[in-house]
């Protein structure tokens, strides 16, 4: 996780077509994920990453 503050520096390169071709499928992918995901889910995934 970040800190607060590092969420208030401005992005060293800001490339705002990429950013409109990115943000629609991010946005898609983070809202279907997060209804289905829980901590618990969260934890196996990693658990099972570092095996």
């Amino acid at each position: 996780m970040f800190d607060a503050h590092v969420l208030t520096l401005p992005f060293v390169t800001h490339d705002a077509d990429l950013v409109a071709v990115l943000a629609p499928g991010l946005e898609a992918a983070f809202a279907s994920s997060a209804h289905a995901r829980t901590r618990v889910d969260d934890v196996r995934r990693a658990r099972r990453r570092k095996m």
